[in-house]
């Protein structure tokens, strides 16, 4: 548990470690925000392919309001976001919030409005999100969407590293294996891999509250890319034709979004030695860098958690598919 004065005499409690950037009172905030029925929230363990995916989103709802503010598919040049925060900014920011108004700030909700929908990341558990639809926005049954990524979990811990070791605020300044004995007990920032991918689970049998899920992994988008765009316009209610879903895909791979590091290079935190926040965006660079003894370590944690019996117990018969792709990105070893 992560304790913290809100500047206000009290102390809340939160479920995980969390970065200097995000006060318990925030997180409360976070849990508290209305939902509206077009709110999209990609969600993620850190480093599991957040800032792809809100690079994929942003692109095609700014592809879709800009046909219908113009009426033509030509595009809107004020819809053009010059880095992905702008219109999907760090949830559990503390700067992001305005606590007194208990809102989110002005500059957020005005981008926004001119979005013509609220986008967000996290990296908060389900059980931490928002669940409760605001009053009269939940149009013709439509509701919240949440995107939750999965990743194989040696990589996200090899690139969590390396993250965190070139971060100012929250970093971290010992060796990989150090580092990963603290990831395996849930100490290092948002806490434990297995505890956030099992507090996802049950969101596949019924999410309620007016909220719909998807599941997409990492290695997928990388095998894969055009069939998880695709179905990501699908579950956004993104307004784009195949042609168009076709012309951005070459803007979503790892070279052109490395070429373009300005666009999304994280701006809540600084940065240490000129990192580049987009490092590999290949699956498997931790076989090159983990042990014997942390892979071990790895089936060993996974298997003293009983991370399969229990999302079995959540997903078998209930959602199968659900159940496959997790078991095949993290259960896997």
């Amino acid at each position: 548990m992560s304790e913290q004065k809100d500047g206000m005499a009290a102390t809340v409690p939160t479920p995980m470690p969390l970065l200097p950037i995000t006060s318990p009172q925030t997180v409360e905030l976070c849990a508290s925000l209305p939902l509206r029925s077009n709110d999209v929230f990609i969600c993620s363990y850190p480093k599991s392919g957040t800032t792809w995916t809100q690079h994929i989103v942003l692109s095609l709802l700014v592809k879709s309001a800009s046909k219908g503010r113009d009426g033509g598919g030509g595009g809107v040049d004020d819809l053009q976001y010059s880095h992905v925060s702008e219109y999907a900014p760090f949830y559990e920011v503390d700067d992001h919030w305005d606590s007194q108004a208990r809102d989110l700030n002005e500059s957020i909700r005005t981008n926004h409005n001119r979005l013509g929908r609220r986008v967000f990341n996290t990296h908060l558990r389900w059980d931490m999100l928002p669940s409760t639809m605001e009053a009269g926005l939940n149009h013709g049954g439509n509701k919240a969407k949440f995107i939750y990524l999965l990743r194989d979990p040696m990589d996200v811990c090899l690139s969590f590293y390396c993250h965190l070791s070139n971060q100012m605020e929250g970093g971290y300044d010992g060796t990989f294996q150090d580092f990963f004995d603290e990831w395996i007990n849930g100490d290092i920032a948002f806490g434990s891999y297995v505890d956030h991918i099992l507090s996802f689970a049950p969101a596949f049998v019924d999410a309620g509250d007016g909220r719909e899920i998807l599941l997409i992994s990492y290695e997928e988008m990388l095998s894969d890319l055009s069939s998880v765009v695709r179905k990501v316009a699908r579950f956004v209610g993104a307004d784009v034709t195949s042609d168009e879903i076709d012309e951005l895909l070459p803007t979503f791979s790892f070279g052109h979004m490395k070429g373009d590091l300005g666009r999304f290079q994280p701006r809540s935190v600084t940065w240490k030695n000129n990192f580049q926040f987009l490092r590999r965006g290949i699956s498997g660079d931790s076989h090159t860098v983990a042990s014997d003894r942390e892979r071990e370590a790895l089936v060993n944690w996974f298997d003293r958690k009983q991370v399969n019996s229990k999302l079995e117990a959540t997903l078998l018969g209930q959602n199968d598919s659900a159940l496959t792709k997790f078991r095949d990105v993290c259960c896997a070893r």
